[in-house]
Formats: structure tokens, sequence, C-alpha cells
């Protein structure tokens, strides 16, 4: 016994994985733009790390040249 959709069903369907499909890209916009976010973040926590470092190595240098 084969199983048939009505035309109504089909449409149901049709639509259902249009839907899905505009949920999977939008999930793959988000993740892309948390994706770049999360790589921004890296890169100013790289930037912030360097700059204390030298800092610090500054008031070691100044700590020198006082003694």
């Amino acid at each position: 016994m084969a199983h048939t959709a009505s035309s109504g069903q089909a449409r149901r369907l049709l639509r259902m994985e249009w839907m899905l499909q505009v949920a999977d890209e939008l999930d793959d916009a988000v993740g892309a733009v948390r994706m770049y976010m999360l790589s921004w973040s890296v890169e100013l926590a790289k930037l912030a790390s360097a700059a204390a470092a030298t800092a610090q190595r500054e008031v070691r240098f100044q700590r020198r040249k006082i003694i």
C-alpha cells in the first residue's frame, strides 16, 4: 500500500522545509558573528597583555635607574 501526500500536505511540507532553511541560515549568521566577536576579543586581550607587559618592563627599568 503506497502512502501519498495530498497537495495540502505537500505545501505544508514545502513551507516547513523553507522555514527550517531560513532558521538554519539565521543560525549560521549568528554563529559567524559570534566567531568574529570571539576572535576580536582575543585580539584585544593580546593587545592588553602586551601593553601590560611593556608597562611592567618600563617600571622595572625606571626602578633600576633610581637605584
